[in-house]
C-alpha cells in the first residue's frame, strides 16, 4: 500500500495487479495497462515526492519469479505503460542474464523523493535507473566481496528517508548515504 504524498486519501494497493482509491480506501478501482493477472506472481509499487503522478510498478513472473516487467504511470495511476523487461532485475547475477527470481518472496522497490525518475528494485540484488525505468544498473550485489558493493540478499524494502536509502533484507538493514548512487 502506497499513499499519494500529496493528497493522503488517494490511496493504491498492489498484489497481483494495481487497485487505486480516491476516496481513503472507501473504494477502489484497477489500473490499466498492467499484466494479466495470470501472468503475475507478485507486484511492489512506488510513488514520489517529486511528482505524484508518477508511480512505478514492479512484477514478478509467477512461472519463474524472475522479472515480468518495470511499469510507470504518469497520470496518478489510472493507467501504466511498460518501461523495462529485458535484464532480469530479480535474478541472482551481476548482470541480469540468469533465469528466474525469488519475486514470491523478496520483492521492493522506490522512488527518489527528488527526482522523478531514479528508481530503485531489490530483489536478491538491487538496481539503480536514473531513466524512468529504461535501462538499470546494479548497485549493491549478494555475494561478498562484489565489484559493486554489497548488500545482504532477499530485499524486502527500500526507502528513502531524507537523502539516505535504506535497504530492508533478510541481512538486516543497510544505508546508502548518496542516494542509492552506489
Amino acid at each position: 500500500i502506497e499513499l499519494n504524498p500529496n493528497n493522503p486519501n488517494t490511496v493504491f494497493a498492489s498484489g497481483s495487479s494495481i487497485f487505486y482509491s480516491h476516496d481513503g480506501g472507501d473504494s477502489f478501482t484497477a489500473s490499466s495497462g498492467l499484466p494479466l493477472i495470470s501472468a503475475v506472481g507478485r507486484m511492489a509499487i512506488t510513488v514520489t515526492e517529486a511528482d505524484s503522478n508518477y508511480l512505478y510498478a514492479v512484477a514478478a513472473s509467477n512461472i519463474d519469479n524472475g522479472l515480468l516487467g518495470i511499469y510507470q504511470s504518469t497520470d496518478g495511476g489510472n493507467s501504466f505503460t511498460l518501461r523495462h523487461d529485458t535484464t532480469n532485475l530479480l535474478g541472482y547475477s551481476e548482470d541480469g542474464s540468469s533465469s528466474g527470481g525469488q519475486g514470491w518472496y523478496d520483492l521492493a522497490i522506490t522512488c527518489s523523493h527528488s527526482n522523478k525518475n531514479r528508481i530503485l528494485v531489490g530483489g536478491v540484488n538491487v538496481w539503480r535507473s536514473v531513466d524512468g525505468g529504461v535501462t538499470f544498473s546494479i548497485v549493491s550485489h549478494w555475494v561478498h566481496p562484489s565489484s559493486v558493493g554489497y548488500t545482504h540478499a532477499d530485499i524486502h524494502s527500500l526507502d528513502f528517508i531524507g537523502p539516505r536509502l535504506f535497504c530492508g533484507s533478510d541481512g538486516g538493514i543497510f544505508r546508502s548515504f548518496n542516494s542509492g548512487t552506489s
